[in-house]
């Protein structure tokens, strides 16, 4: 299927009952003098441009895991990775609701062909967009803000998404797509990111629905310079010769980065960070900002931590837990959260998750002026003994994978039951009706700070109020990242 757009003529191909075309740039290759700049404009070409394979992932750390692992083989990986895909019923004038989503992975993995669109294209009658962005050091580093050099842009990972967003916005409607209904949807540092475009107006987009992540995860630019030096010295670059990071090759930021990521486990040394440019410049700024006033859709899973606990990550640990609430708090108000949680490893693991997770999305949804659904995951996979519970990233195995694939039954526990496929259909078709209408369905109350409705989902659905009250109150009013 041959679609002219205004930079030129791609060709697609059928997936299922629906159009794919894969591959599609939206910037100019990010190489060379352009490998640390804010995206470019893609120029136009000539004749047509085959979009029926998969582009390069961004560099990246390779990790054995069953959702990126094979999908990265296959594609491998390239500096040259600002691409995105687009599944659609017919390049018609339906104007049809568009999803985009923005794939996790901790800001240094990932890649948006790991997820195919056909599924959520063939149910909800509407286009999907999964893009890529740079990751790692290429695309969080904060070299610009530690040398004021202007040979390096911040946060350039994130403007990245905005150039994405810009693209469907000039673009989509060559596909079937309405420019003017596009929800942006993304997962841990999909929905991170989606949280920070819902604190500016560069990325356009009408709703937004935040899977496991909201801006509390992003730097300080305190911490955030203390990461490029920690790069700079790795590197054995300095203010004078910071231009040699331009030339070096690409392998060597993989080792590098490999290197000072596991000289520091437990946090993510490649994120977003506030440099007050793109995104504020300060926690206070950024916990202040008001929302721009779009329908949000928003949740996180009841066992968040107990994946960071195993990959070491993030914060799982009591006493370090601990130490940062105290650090954070005064002490009779840190008592208070900490009381909250027993002094045992399930407490600690509820403890990360809140810090991290639950607490910032509920304070997150609290700041909304649109309307807002909140939901919960509950269901606990029976994988590994039952250890993981309902972990982080668990959902996406249900409504973007594959059930048949070994890699997806070993995460799920086996082949999903009758049950299983029943939950992940009614999570799909609830997402589906928030891009189509902004309103997840009559079945779904609207979250508000009298009720604190909230969808948990499992196998039998339910919808709670305000679920761990308790804990909710202990944390009210504070904030914080880093």
């Amino acid at each position: 299927m041959d679609v002219v757009t205004k930079l030129g003529t791609l060709r697609g191909a059928p997936s299922g009952s629906v159009i794919a075309w894969l591959g599609v740039p939206y910037a100019q290759p990010p190489i060379g003098p352009l490998r640390f700049q804010a995206p470019h404009a893609m120029e136009p070409w000539t004749g047509i441009r085959d979009a029926t394979k998969y582009a390069p992932a961004a560099p990246q750390l390779t990790m054995d895991s069953p959702v990126a692992e094979p999908i990265i083989k296959t594609i491998g990986t390239s500096e040259d990775c600002l691409y995105l895909n687009i599944w659609s019923p017919a390049a018609d004038d339906k104007r049809r609701p568009v999803m985009v989503w923005i794939h996790g992975g901790a800001f240094m993995v990932g890649t948006g062909a790991t997820y195919d669109g056909t599924q959520f294209a063939e149910m909800g009658d509407i286009v999907v967009v999964t893009i890529n962005y740079r990751l790692g050091p290429f695309g969080f580093l904060g070299f610009g803000a530690l040398w004021d050099d202007p040979r390096f842009a911040t946060n350039v990972g994130l403007r990245d998404q905005i150039a994405a967003l810009a693209w469907v916005r000039d673009h989509i409607e060559a596909f079937g797509g309405d420019p003017a209904r596009v929800t942006v949807v993304g997962e841990s540092a999909g929905a991170v990111s989606a949280s920070l475009h819902m604190l500016g107006d560069t990325a356009p987009f009408r709703g937004a629905i935040l899977q496991s992540g909201s801006c509390s995860l992003a730097a300080s630019r305190t911490r955030a310079l203390g990461y490029a030096q920690l790069y700079a010295d790795a590197f054995g670059v300095t203010r004078q010769t910071a231009g040699d990071l331009l030339a070096l090759p690409t392998e060597r930021f993989v080792e590098v980065h490999k290197q000072v990521m596991f000289a520091n486990l437990g946090t993510v040394t490649t994120r977003p960070f506030l440099d007050g440019d793109l995104l504020p410049s300060t926690p206070s700024e950024l916990f202040a900002r008001p929302l721009r006033p779009v329908p949000m859709l928003l949740g996180s899973n009841k066992d968040e931590a107990t994946l960071f606990a195993m990959m070491r990550l993030l914060p799982t640990e009591r006493g370090e837990l601990e130490a940062q609430t105290y650090a954070q708090l005064p002490k009779a108000r840190a008592d208070a959260v900490l009381a909250e949680y027993a002094p045992d490893r399930t407490g600690s693991l509820l403890l990360s998750r809140d810090t991290l997770f639950t607490m910032p999305m509920i304070h997150f949804a609290e700041r909304a002026t649109a309307p807002v659904w909140m939901y919960r995951f509950d269901w606990p996979t029976p994988a590994f003994g039952g250890v993981l519970g309902a972990m982080h990233a668990l959902e996406l195995y249900l409504m973007w994978m594959d059930p048949a694939r070994r890699g997806t039954q070993i995460l799920l526990g086996g082949p999903p039951s009758a049950e299983l496929r029943a939950l992940a259909d009614r999570m799909k078709r609830s997402w589906i009706a928030f891009v189509r209408d902004g309103d997840p369905g009559a079945d779904w109350p609207a979250y508000d700070t009298t009720t604190r409705a909230t969808k948990i989902f499992h196998l039998t659905d339910e919808v709670a109020f305000d679920p761990e009250g308790s804990r909710r109150v202990a944390w009210q009013g504070i904030d914080g990242i880093d």
